[in-house]
């Protein structure tokens, strides 16, 4: 017969410990987040600003899917769900 392995506790807080003071961020990642959320923003504007570019363009209006509706807007909105 096999050992069967014993179950491991997962480590519970200390009590009165709030989740903001098991939260934190040490001096190291503080940048590192603000660097992913300012590139995170720089995306939006990029990406917005190119939609408005393109949809003020009227050579491209002619990229439409027959009822009248852009087709890159249709995958600009799928990309942004994912």
């Amino acid at each position: 017969m096999q050992a069967v392995p014993a179950q491991v506790e997962p480590e519970r807080p200390a009590a009165g410990v709030s989740d903001r003071q098991r939260v934190r961020f040490t001096c190291d990642e503080v940048p590192r987040l603000l660097a992913l959320f300012g590139v995170v923003a720089a995306l939006h504007i990029a990406g917005f600003g190119l939609f408005q570019y393109y949809d003020s363009q009227p050579k491209f209006h002619s990229l439409n899917d027959g009822h009248g509706k852009l087709i890159f807007a249709g995958a600009a909105a799928l990309a942004y769900g994912f």
